[in-house]
């Protein structure tokens, strides 16, 4: 689980020094919130706020039930090479399945066709979540003091609510803020099924947060 440390510190540090922004505002989905969990505790002085679309932090208690390592079934079977040809057999057709909620399935298919990138994104699963057992136990996961807001879309069919709701058991979050919200009739594809809900979340948080900001802080992205 921790090749997300190397992209935040050569994807999203880097991007941040590229630009010369001080702090950001940081929003990811899934994959994306994990990386933005990840970039909260380190190194925390880069992230104003962080918004987790659908995703809590790793090692919470929500992620230990059977019913939720049940739904994301994909997690074990994208570690096998199978999966390449699975996903592609009959146009696609397993990964449609896959995708039930997502209306952006063509455009999905239309970009993992091209040559190699199909297994540069199995890629994520397999750096991020390999079937083995760590080497070493984890390091505890330092604090997040930023201001959090976790969203989880309702109809959800891979992350449950207790593993976005039990995030404040594993991260101390006693120096920032923590704000749960969820939007109905949204699949995990919450951003495209229900993209005016989540963004009028999204607004009010980041404006909330962009008010608070202090003097001598660099403006946060937008």
């Amino acid at each position: 689980m921790y090749e997300l440390q190397t992209v935040v510190e050569e994807d999203v540090v880097g991007l941040l020094d590229a630009v010369d922004v001080e702090t950001a505002h940081v929003v990811g989905h899934d994959w994306g919130a994990q990386v933005g969990w990840t970039a909260a505790a380190t190194p925390p002085e880069r992230v104003s706020s962080l918004t987790a679309l659908t995703a809590g932090v790793l090692g919470n208690s929500g992620f230990a039930s059977a019913t939720q390592r049940r739904a994301p079934w994909h997690l074990d079977y994208f570690q096998f090479e199978a999966a390449e040809h699975e996903l592609r057999a009959d146009d696609w057709a397993l990964f449609r399945d896959w995708c039930a909620g997502g209306d952006d399935v063509d455009r999905y298919v239309d970009r993992l066709s091209e040559p190699g990138a199909l297994t540069a994104a199995l890629g994520w699963y397999r750096a991020n979540a390999k079937p083995v057992p760590p080497a070493d136990a984890p390091p505890a996961p330092p604090d997040v003091t930023c201001p959090v807001m976790g969203v989880l879309a309702e109809d959800d069919a891979y992350l449950l609510e207790p593993q976005l709701r039990n995030s404040t058991e594993t991260i101390d979050l006693t120096e920032g803020s923590w704000r749960y919200e969820t939007v109905a009739d949204a699949s995990h594809w919450l951003t495209v099924d229900e993209p005016r809900a989540t963004t009028r979340l999204l607004v009010d948080f980041l404006t909330d947060r962009h008010d608070g900001d202090s003097p001598g802080r660099a403006s946060p992205t937008w």
